[in-house]
């Protein structure tokens, strides 16, 4: 459970140290189970962003001061801690989103994202830890279960994921190649915030260091049905505007768009899981992620031949 009175500690010192008020008016733009999202207004006008998060979130402030040190186009980071497992960050208000961002735009920032350096410690979605997804999707289910919950679903969706964990050591291969860096994993959600200010990436929470084909695929793709021609032709663009040529390589068997998209919808499949049991808990979601889940599970089974 979020600290409230630790948090609001943490921030006052901050603005303190920021040499501002620290009791501005505060404006809720999200909250979730494990954090939440406010604006700050000071009394001359200006106005800043505070993002706040409990364990597994509190990664993302370093994430976010080592983008904004390598020249990744982010919302300027004031200031920022993580205390007692609490995240506190302090940034610049990009203001309103004007408008989604192009193609072209996503392109350019993708190039510099994935490029970016990883410290220690980055969280990582190698070749050995996609081999396990199916596992951890296995642990969050019987979690589940356990609570009474996703019982309907259950029997089948294990079974599913037992065909994947069969083939997962053989179709996981080529993950650590090239191109291997920080995925965002929401550039075709809300990402990209194109404001007053220009165009930045915002929202690091679920990202990670690993086979950035899973970003590149995402774009364009619908939830309704894999898209293999259209991620084919965005792989192509990154890879003629600057991108490794081993993007379009093939990977276990299959082409790069094809494996990638597979890999995608098992991630999806195991987030789903988490933050049923984990991370957004709100039991009011299960019929909505358990057909998110199932209809993701199936086109994985179907990209992945199985």
């Amino acid at each position: 459970m979020l600290d409230f009175a630790l948090l609001n500690t943490v921030l006052a010192e901050h603005l303190a140290g920021l040499g501002l008020d620290p009791e501005p008016r505060r404006e809720k733009v999200r909250a979730w189970t494990h954090g939440g999202i406010e604006r700050l207004v000071f009394a001359d006008g200006l106005t800043l962003i505070h993002k706040y998060g409990h364990a597994p979130l509190a990664q993302e402030a370093a994430t976010h001061r080592v983008l904004q040190a390598a020249g990744v186009p982010v919302a300027t980071l004031h200031s920022s801690e993580v205390r007692d497992k609490h995240m506190t960050i302090v940034m610049e208000d990009l203001g309103e989103a004007e408008r989604p961002a192009t193609e072209d735009e996503v392109l350019e920032l993708l190039l510099v994202l994935h490029r970016a350096p990883s410290p220690p410690g980055s969280p990582s979605l190698s070749e050995y830890t996609m081999i396990t997804l199916p596992d951890r999707a296995r642990w969050h289910l019987d979690r589940l279960q356990e609570a009474g919950r996703w019982t309907a679903l259950a029997g089948r969706l294990l079974d599913d994921l037992d065909k994947v964990r069969k083939v997962s050591e053989e179709r996981c291969a080529g993950a650590d190649q090239e191109p291997f860096g920080w995925v965002h994993t929401e550039i075709a959600g809300n990402g990209v915030h194109v404001g007053p200010k220009g165009i930045r990436l915002i929202d690091f929470a679920r990202s990670y260091v690993g086979p950035v084909l899973l970003d590149l695929v995402s774009w364009g793709d619908g939830l309704d049905r894999p898209r293999p021609r259209e991620a084919r032709a965005f792989l192509e663009r990154y890879v003629d505007l600057g991108g490794p040529a081993a993007t379009l390589d093939r990977r276990a068997g299959l082409s790069a768009e094809r494996w990638a998209l597979a890999w995608l919808r098992v991630w999806r499949v195991e987030w789903y899981l988490e933050q049923s049991a984990i991370r957004f808990a709100d039991q009011g979601l299960d019929p909505t992620r358990q057909a998110l889940a199932r209809r993701n599970m199936d086109q994985a089974l179907d990209l992945l031949e199985l």
